[in-house]
């Protein structure tokens, strides 16, 4: 078991043919040639890097669906309870980003100006599914300030909650609350 062992700094514990891992609780993933990753857990679930390209990812109790090529998709419980018992939960979207005027160098692996405000994020447009013991759940996208922007649509059936993000209210907050 890895979790009895001391690694070394400079120790290599996944061979360098590997393609891809899953943690030893299968709570973490990573896929080097495709790109992304994931983290399922009860209380929170994210996906990142190019999830575009991964077509649906199922976790436990949620899938996300992005067609938007590179993005980081986190939902998170605001309560004590699961994801699936919670009835106030928060969903975080962010795909590339920078502030106005930034610099790089030639092959844009070194910033050269910070540049200045706004930041300018890319809207993630992805469909959602959540497994939810919880009925009457809303979604609502959320201003950087707090602020409801607007109702996002969303069906429950079959205990699932369904809702597409980037369309209606785009937002990098959405908040999942029991109505």
């Amino acid at each position: 078991k890895i979790t009895d062992k001391v690694i070394k700094p400079n120790e290599r514990i996944v061979p360098d043919s590997a393609t891809e891992i899953t943690s030893d609780t299968g709570q973490m993933f990573r896929n080097w040639k495709l790109g992304y990753g994931w983290v399922d857990t009860d209380n929170t679930k994210a996906a990142y890097g190019f999830v575009g390209r991964a077509g649906e990812i199922e976790l436990t109790g949620m899938s996300i669906l992005s067609k938007t090529d590179f993005a980081t998709i986190a939902l998170t419980t605001l309560t004590d309870k699961p994801i699936s018992k919670s009835d106030n939960m928060l969903l975080t979207t962010v795909g590339r980003s920078e502030n106005k005027d930034m610099k790089f160098n030639a092959n844009h692996s070194v910033l050269t100006d910070f540049g200045s405000a706004p930041s300018m994020i890319e809207i993630i447009d992805a469909t959602i599914k959540i497994k939810t013991d919880v009925t009457g759940l809303q979604v609502w996208s959320i201003s950087a300030e707090g602020s409801f922007y607007g109702k996002i649509p969303a069906v429950y059936a079959d205990g699932v909650l369904s809702f597409r993000i980037g369309e209606a209210y785009p937002s990098v907050f959405y908040l999942i609350q029991k109505a």
